[in-house]
């Protein structure tokens, strides 16, 4: 193995892994030699990873983050919302801004937002 392939995990105490996502052009190699230093119980396709759906086709691997986006919009109620575009209209604005305040944590929807993006 490469030295700078023992960045995926690096210890000596036991650990457990329950999930791992692997991407690789030789993906027999690369389970022989991790089977090597570790138990490895299956392989299987990944279909939803952190939220984003993946999609697999002839070829090819695509990342969606409809499921995601979906999610968010069902937990903050807002799944028949009315868009905005971006940048807002100045008129837009005021009417944000006459929102009572909703004690949200920013940081965390923030957080949220720029992950979705």
């Amino acid at each position: 193995m490469h030295p700078s392939s023992l960045c995926l995990l690096l210890g000596w105490e036991q650990s457990h892994m329950e999930n791992i996502a692997i991407f690789s052009h030789d993906l027999y190699t690369f389970k022989e030699e991790i089977s090597d230093e570790f138990k490895i119980n299956a392989f299987g396709v990944a279909n939803l990873m952190l939220g984003i759906k993946v999609i697999h086709s002839s070829g090819y691997i695509a990342l969606d983050q409809h499921h995601f986006s979906k999610t968010l919009l069902e937990l903050y109620g807002m799944i028949n919302c009315k868009s905005f575009s971006t940048p807002l209209e100045p008129a837009k604005k005021g009417e944000l801004l006459k929102h009572k305040q909703l004690g949200v944590n920013y940081h965390r929807e923030i957080g949220i937002l720029n992950y979705l993006c």
